[in-house]
């Protein structure tokens, strides 16, 4: 979403002080990384996340704070704006500790008790898959909850070390340019 915003959009919205003030306050490293991350852990709570399983209304307000949420977490990273993008050395550091929230969330539920989320202990079943997934497959309650810990925590992380490799690579770039500049700037003083 934030990557899809052209720079000429941003510019014109961020034109109006209601939403220059708003961006420049929710785009503040702490504020967004809270944000992001309280969001995600919030909504794993099994007092959330359970009745987000049974009624739909939660179910989609679940998701559309994902969604706005996300959002304000990439934008110091991401936004259109390059001049309201993060250092690309904060990025690091504000991606690895967002990693860091996703890792010990993963890990907290790969090793929680079984039954964290009782809708997957004894999930519904309509099709006649589940004695086959828990029988022959061995997916039992548990190993579901593992498997969902694990991928959160895991393949979940690749996702901040990509971006904070590219924002190494840019920080690189930008080191590279400064030089040429410099180096530039000196020939042509001395010439």
């Amino acid at each position: 979403l934030v990557v899809g915003i052209p720079p000429w959009l941003a510019r014109n919205v961020l034109k109006r002080s209601f939403f220059d003030r708003t961006e420049r306050f929710l785009s503040r490293a702490p504020v967004a990384w809270l944000i992001g991350n309280v969001t995600i852990w919030v909504w794993h709570a099994p007092f959330l996340y359970n009745p987000a399983l049974e009624h739909e209304i939660i179910h989609i307000a679940e998701h559309l704070s994902f969604v706005v949420s996300a959002t304000i977490l990439w934008w110091p990273v991401l936004a259109p704006l390059e001049e309201r993008r993060l250092p690309p050395l904060v990025v690091i550091v504000y991606l690895f500790l967002t990693g860091v929230s996703n890792v010990i969330l993963g890990i907290l539920l790969t090793f929680a008790s079984p039954g964290l989320y009782p809708a997957y202990v004894n999930p519904e079943d309509e099709y006649g898959a589940l004695t086959y997934l828990r029988d022959t497959v061995g997916l039992t309650p548990k190993v579901d909850q593992q498997w969902g810990g694990l991928l959160m925590w895991v393949p979940g992380s690749v996702v901040y070390l990509i971006a904070s490799l590219a924002a190494l690579a840019r920080w690189y770039r930008e080191a590279e340019g400064e030089s040429v500049d410099s180096e530039a700037a000196s020939s042509s003083a001395s010439g």
